[in-house]
């Protein structure tokens, strides 16, 4: 397995999160910046915005919102009763 070139600082992380997290919470602003379409709270665009927000709530360990966490074993556990192994592969370490 390659090391990845870019791994992001929990710092570029958070930035991120903050960022979406804005978007979502402040209707005017999205409408500024994505257009008016962005304000139907329904919409794609915010959907859009709240997934990849869950995702970073996932990875920077946020207790409050375990959405993606709950989707991805929900997606795991799907593989499984399909009869896909899934391998973890969190004791491998970077070549050096």
């Amino acid at each position: 397995m390659d090391q990845p070139d870019i791994i992001r600082t929990a710092d570029e992380a958070q930035r991120a999160h903050d960022m979406l997290i804005q978007l979502l919470l402040d209707d005017d602003l999205r409408k500024r910046i994505l257009g008016p379409e962005s304000v139907d709270p329904e919409g794609l665009i915010v959907a859009s915005i709240r997934a990849n927000a869950d995702v970073l709530c996932w990875l920077l360990g946020h207790q409050h919102n375990t959405t993606f966490e709950t989707n991805l074993e929900g997606v795991e556990r799907m593989l499984r009763k399909l009869g896909i192994e899934i391998i973890d592969l969190g004791g491998l370490q970077w070549p050096m």
